[in-house]
């Protein structure tokens, strides 16, 4: 089987910018986002020049490749200069590119890239947000819906999320995915995923004098923006068309209230009570296990929002008629235990000395292999080892010198 394919594509850093010509691990799903700065870039050959090999031993596979045209550039590209130079042509950047592997065997027997790019200023200088995404599809899986586990759930897989008052229902539970200058309007969306914690933010542009009943408003567009589904999956594949199929409904607490401002006003460019902060939280559990791989399913989830008190920052004086008010959103999994925890016996609470979990000296283990915690293996074998060990000390007692000598007397 391959561990990886040739350096195709860019990655992410940890710093957030794009590396080049990073290997693509087999079977490995990704989605990222990163920065490239536009005055070092290059013209980007991609895919076209790179030469993939459908298995160890087998032929190189062609891949299929689409080309698009990005739109809303303003969003993608944060342009600092423009450098006007006499015959300068202008170049193509890929903005995203898209790929998709098709797999059999243990060998890759497909690729389909699509690329969306766009014309900028030969010398143009800047920043530009690059979007990549892997996918390993198997050959006979055909168009079906992708899954995020079979059952239970996959670590790192999309939670899957469907809005019952919808049409399609098919939807995400979301995280913001900043571009440019961060703001709300321009940023972009990843959806969350299963047991990965994660916290984002943008920034909302409010005016010096902006009214706080239309900038709570706004704020809680922003925020429901990321969750417009009313049901999550219990199981990774749940159907999207039977909501009794594994659904459950998103418990929405603390609901803002948008309306009118309090008595107190909001003079002197201060809001109180604007939303500001969701969180999300999702209970999961195991639930058994599938030719010994561990299922985990999700109990319930959780969104609630808060709010803060806001002021318009002036500074030394208020020539900025704009400010920036800063939203943010976090997911977080919590684990359930799949048994509850054994009640105390009375002797554990009166005699606390005895208590393995409080002391050094741990005497009630001192027969630990023939006790029920015990668990590396079955408890008949523990009992019947315990038993043939103790039946060799009194015979070894028997076969002893004193003994013997005892005997002879």
């Amino acid at each position: 089987m391959p561990t990886r394919l040739w350096p195709i594509m860019h990655q992410v850093s940890l710093a957030g910018q794009c590396v080049q010509n990073a290997p693509v691990g087999f079977l490995q799903n990704f989605d990222v986002r990163c920065i490239t700065d536009l005055e070092v870039s290059q013209e980007q050959g991609g895919i076209t020049n790179t030469k993939i090999k459908n298995g160890a031993i087998g032929g190189i596979v062609t891949p299929k490749i689409i080309y698009e045209e990005a739109t809303d550039l303003d969003r993608l590209i944060t342009s600092t200069e423009t450098l006007l130079q006499s015959g300068s042509a202008p170049r193509n950047v890929n903005v995203e590119e898209h790929y998709v592997f098709r797999w059999n065997n243990n060998t890759i027997s497909e690729i389909h890239v699509k690329i969306i790019r766009a014309e900028i200023n030969a010398h143009q200088k800047g920043t530009m947000t690059q979007r990549f995404t892997v996918k390993f599809v198997s050959y006979n899986s055909g168009d079906e819906k992708e899954t995020s586990g079979n059952p239970g759930y996959q670590l790192g897989r999309p939670v899957r999320a469907l809005d019952s008052n919808r049409v399609n229902p098919v939807s995400a539970l979301h995280l913001w995915q900043p571009a440019g200058r961060g703001l709300c309007t321009s940023t972009a969306f990843r959806p969350a995923s299963f047991g990965e914690d994660a916290l984002s933010g943008c920034l909302l542009e409010v005016a010096l004098h902006e009214n706080c009943s239309r900038l709570r408003e706004k704020a809680v567009d922003m925020l429901d923006s990321l969750i417009q589904a009313t049901h999550v999956a219990a199981r990774g594949n749940s159907d999207y068309n039977n909501v009794s199929d594994g659904w459950l409904e998103i418990i929405r607490a603390d609901t803002p209230d948008t309306g009118a401002d309090p008595p107190e006003g909001s003079a002197n460019g201060t809001c109180l009570g604007v939303p500001a902060r969701l969180s999300i939280r999702i209970l999961f559990s195991d639930a058994g296990a599938v030719e010994g791989i561990t299922q985990q399913v999700i109990l319930g989830a959780e969104t609630r929002v808060s709010s803060v008190n806001w002021q318009f920052q002036c500074g030394l004086t208020c020539e900025r008629r704009t400010d920036l008010f800063p939203l943010s959103a976090s997911v977080q999994f919590i684990r359930v235990p799949a048994q509850r925890p054994r009640p105390l016996t009375r002797f554990q609470i009166n005699f606390t000395e005895y208590d393995c979990n409080r002391n050094d000296v741990c005497w009630p283990q001192l027969l630990y292999p023939l006790t029920r915690y015990y668990q590396g293996e079955p408890y008949s074998q523990c009992v019947a080892k315990g038993l043939l060990l103790v039946f060799f000390s009194i015979l070894a007692v028997f076969l002893s010198d004193p003994w013997t000598r005892r005997c002879k007397a």
